[in-house]
């Protein structure tokens, strides 16, 4: 019994593994180096699996990153995500699916350094929290992007719970508070308004 399938045995569901596996196999001629992390989504998560068959360069890049071996930093994650936000067109559409491509490859190896035993509890919940901070501020400036041409004096995004503890789990709602001291509150409702829609509107992403 090879490596692979002894992986794949182990799964929740070894059957569905196995042909998830099969699937996703056939996109590559010989089994690429450094997969193994990645094996462990295989039978456990149907969405990340369904993620990856769409777009298998994603385990490619994920398999040459030195982040799916190690927790990636929030600093790193900013990082990545202004670079994202400055290559994104202005408008909702295009705000919405950079973020939501974003957010499935790196729920994709988050989960695998989880389900893998590569990552501790710990680090999972400050990766999940580092994600969601920076997917909020992505949110906020593509909202303000949208609206007006500068940054607002007074406005702030609150992460409460499980966020504002670094604590997020992969099934843990984000609560935020919006606050201001303006005298636009019908632009910073647009705004507020925005950027929930922009984070959790359901789209073919």
């Amino acid at each position: 019994m090879s490596s692979i399938d002894k992986i794949l045995d182990r799964s929740g569901d070894p059957e569905l593994a196995h042909r998830q596996w099969e699937e996703f196999s056939r996109n590559f001629k010989k089994v690429p180096k450094g997969l193994e992390p990645l094996l462990y989504l295989f039978g456990n998560s149907r969405a990340l699996i369904h993620y990856l068959l769409q777009y298998p360069e994603v385990a490619l890049d994920l398999m040459k990153s030195p982040y799916l071996r190690r927790p990636k930093e929030g600093k790193r994650t900013l990082q990545e995500l202004r670079l994202l936000f400055a290559k994104t067109k202005k408008g909702s559409a295009a705000a919405m699916r950079s973020l939501r491509h974003y957010k499935q490859r790196e729920a994709v190896r988050i989960a695998a350094r989880d389900l893998s035993g590569i990552a501790s509890f710990e680090e999972v919940g400050q990766e999940m929290s580092s994600l969601a901070d920076g997917l909020i501020e992505f949110a906020y400036k593509s909202a303000m992007r949208i609206f007006v041409s500068r940054q607002l004096p007074a406005f702030a995004v609150i992460g409460l719970g499980k966020l504002g503890a670094e604590d997020l789990n992969v099934s843990s709602d984000v609560d935020l508070l919006y606050l201001h001291d303006s005298k636009q509150p019908e632009l910073v409702a647009r705004i507020g308004k925005t950027m929930t829609h922009l984070l959790q509107e359901k789209t073919g992403d």
